[in-house]
């Protein structure tokens, strides 16, 4: 009776094993222990007309040599800020996108976008 249990214990121990040692798959955010340096937003600033949308995206890393898309809460000082990042204004003026980190690790970056009225519009 011992050594059955022994052996059930030993296999449930080598299976949690097999499970814990699996590789990551890079989904979701970094480990708690990896700190991102830097974080950058692109575009870093634009010029759009009226109600034209503007798509941001932000990446991050621990080295210039190295970035990945990070997860950032977005903010703006005026227009609208779609999910996803898609901002727009129905009013001319200078703006600011904000791609603030989520945590201790992931550092913020600011972008300026400037509307105008008129004209064709910007690429």
């Amino acid at each position: 009776m011992y050594n059955r249990l022994v052996a059930i214990c030993a296999l449930a121990l080598s299976s949690f094993a097999c499970v814990a040692a699996e590789p990551s798959s890079g989904i979701g955010p970094p480990p708690a222990d990896t700190a991102v340096t830097h974080v950058g937003i692109s575009p870093e600033s634009v010029t759009v007309q009226l109600s034209q949308p503007v798509h941001f995206v932000a990446w991050g890393g621990q080295t210039a040599a190295d970035s990945t898309p990070v997860q950032l809460d977005w903010s703006a000082t005026g227009g609208t800020l779609a999910p996803g990042a898609s901002f727009s204004a129905t009013s001319p003026g200078n703006y600011l996108v904000i791609g603030a980190g989520r945590n201790a690790h992931h550092p913020s970056d600011t972008s300026i976008v400037v509307v105008v009225s008129g004209g064709p519009p910007v690429l």
